[in-house]
């Protein structure tokens, strides 16, 4: 998965932002403040869908879930 995340999980950018399905969007609940400024830096930002991966713990109830990483328009 190319998924760059150049900040190493700082939130310091919105290289890693992702498209998640609904269920799963709603599932993970509010986001930080902070998460919503870097989202709104994303290139294509869909609300209700992006949040940025690198805020997204990995556990178990999220196994075999879709995240969908955004076209890069440069490329």
């Amino acid at each position: 998965m190319e998924l760059e995340g150049a900040c190493g999980g700082e939130l310091a950018c919105s290289t890693c932002h992702c498209y998640l399905d609904e269920d799963l969007f709603e599932e993970l609940g509010e986001m930080e403040e902070e998460e919503e400024d870097m989202l709104d830096l994303a290139y294509g930002r869909e609300e209700e869908k992006s949040r940025l991966g690198c805020q997204i713990f990995i556990e178990e109830r999220i196994d075999r879930r879709e995240f969908v990483i955004p076209e890069d328009p440069y490329g």
